[in-house]
């Protein structure tokens, strides 16, 4: 399958062919990539590249979100939210800041490699990514004020929106950063009380805590802000987060159907907000803790041999499973696995290699956000070797 990034021109094989030479890492490692051993590692790597390319092919290149992510995106709408919904999809920041942090990641893990590939094609899909990028932000973001907008950007219309512009600060982090993370910040905490959150999906203060986790965890962004508003503003954002979860689902959710979106919204924040796993004394991180638990339950769970369902009943669905996969990772990192939970993970990430190690390819009936958590903290295990 050939891909076009911009001007870069490759088959998807190479990339695909690039990452299976990787297998000499798992060869060499003791800890921690041993973790995926429970799974065949050709497999494995052959999903990884397959994923990879996926994420490359959802890239927009042209209209006003040329240069992001999100043609898969308009499935996602339109699966949670019904058909208009998905036909009004344009780009997504959300998606466009996954895809970058799991690329970077990609990139990093190509760096390890001495193939033609990697060394020659690969560093140019990485310069059009990037400048692609560049270009993107100057639209959708806004320096003076350091919100993000929203698009389409009629008669030069800039509609500020809090949750895309704390996703925007996740960029601060990488090589596609044309962003100024203390602008972003400090629009962040003045504008906190503005937002009107019992209108707000609960994806909003998963973003905000997010970006307020990572103002707390960089020394050097916290030092120019107000610690003490940071702090508040955290916590404020925990307790919106905390109201909104779902008793009866045993999580979080949005869209039509309650129940069709449980399972992505709730391993989404999970995976989101990754990091604070392993604080389960907090209130937020209880109810982790109980949504994960739920999750690897019935009805949840689905069908023993398979992956995560959208919903009870429902069949193994690829988006699903790659975000439990991503969650069990990091739960694994912050805190460890119990043995089911560790049972669990090898069933899922089985389905996950078994439904997509062989093609040449990755199934298009997926959403690029979801998949972009399993590239990244697959990617992230391969690089600790």
């Amino acid at each position: 399958m050939k891909i076009k990034l911009g001007v870069v021109e490759f088959e998807s094989s190479e990339l695909r062919e690039t990452i299976l030479s990787s297998r000499q890492l798992f060869e060499r490692s003791q800890n921690p990539a041993s973790f995926l051993d429970c799974v065949d590692r050709q497999k494995l790597l052959s999903s990884l590249g397959n994923a990879i390319g996926f994420l490359l092919r959802d890239r927009l290149e042209e209209g006003d979100g040329k240069g992001g992510w999100g043609k898969s995106d308009s499935l996602f709408m339109s699966d949670l939210y019904g058909p208009k919904a998905g036909a009004d999809t344009h780009d997504s920041v959300m998606t466009t800041v996954s895809v970058i942090v799991a690329l970077q990641a990609a990139d990093r893990l190509m760096r390890c490699f001495s193939s033609a590939f990697a060394v020659h094609t690969w560093p140019q899909i990485w310069d059009e990514v990037r400048s692609g990028m560049s270009a993107y932000t100057k639209v959708r973001w806004d320096f003076s004020t350091g919100a993000a907008r929203m698009l389409p950007l009629e008669k030069g219309r800039t509609t500020p929106r809090y949750r895309h512009t704390a996703w925007f600060l996740q960029l601060a982090g990488t090589d596609c950063g044309f962003v100024d993370a203390e602008r972003i910040a400090r629009y962040l905490i003045e504008n906190f009380n503005s937002v009107h959150w019992e209108e707000e999906k609960a994806a909003t203060p998963a973003a905000a805590l997010s970006a307020f986790d990572l103002m707390k965890r960089d020394e050097g962004l916290l030092g120019l802000l107000n610690e003490a508003e940071v702090a508040e503003r955290w916590r404020l954002a925990e307790q919106v987060l905390v109201e909104r979860y779902v008793t009866d689902l045993e999580g979080w959710t949005s869209g039509m159907d309650p129940e069709k979106g449980r399972q992505l919204y709730t391993l989404g924040i999970l995976a989101v907000l990754a990091d604070l796993f392993a604080d389960t004394a907090t209130p937020l991180g209880a109810l982790m803790q109980r949504a994960m638990e739920a999750t690897l339950q019935s009805p949840w769970r689905g069908r023993s041999g398979s992956g995560l369902p959208v919903e009870p009943e429902a069949g193994p669905d690829i988006s699903v499973s790659c975000l439990g996969v991503s969650t069990l990772i990091c739960r694994h990192r912050a805190c460890g696995l119990q043995e089911d939970e560790s049972s669990e993970f090898a069933r899922i990430l089985s389905f996950l290699v078994d439904a997509n190690g062989d093609a040449d390819g990755w199934p298009e009936r997926s959403y690029a956000w979801a998949v972009s958590y399993f590239v990244k903290d697959v990617c992230g295990l391969l690089l600790e070797t």
